[in-house]
């Protein structure tokens, strides 16, 4: 699985806490994530990796991994957090059901993790589970 360590859970914990909070619409907003990291940043207490994540979870992973490389020393943590959290936010697209992409909006292929792809049935299942 992804084991993290402790330190590594609360920042990704704050990341999913703040990725989306700076959101207007359901609709593609790729700047949204800076709106959410300005929101972040004003907590008393944040943290640069959380901030990272929060920002480039919806921008290319080409850009963040350039991104992570200039701002980090060593940017493996950051990336991993980050890919983590895109993973996550991957498999909440589920609940849109888009009938012109299949039974979701997911696309399995993006998904970075071998534990994200074997979830996906859960993940649809407990979808299924929500009265809306």
């Amino acid at each position: 699985m992804l084991s993290l360590k402790r330190n590594q859970q609360i920042l990704l914990a704050e990341a999913a806490v703040y990725h989306d909070i700076g959101r207007k619409t359901d609709f593609v907003e790729p700047e949204h994530g800076v709106a959410s990291r300005k929101i972040y940043e004003k907590k008393s207490e944040w943290n640069d990796i959380s901030a990272f994540a929060i920002e480039y979870h919806c921008k290319s992973d080409e850009s963040a991994k350039k991104a992570a490389e200039e701002i980090f020393e060593n940017p493996k943590d950051a990336l991993r957090i980050l890919w983590i959290l895109k993973d996550a936010d991957a498999l909440d697209r589920i609940r849109f059901g888009l009938p012109s992409q299949g039974s979701d909006a997911l696309d399995v292929k993006q998904l970075r993790f071998s534990v994200s792809k074997r979830i996906v049935p859960f993940a649809k299942q407990a979808i299924n589970q929500i009265e809306l």
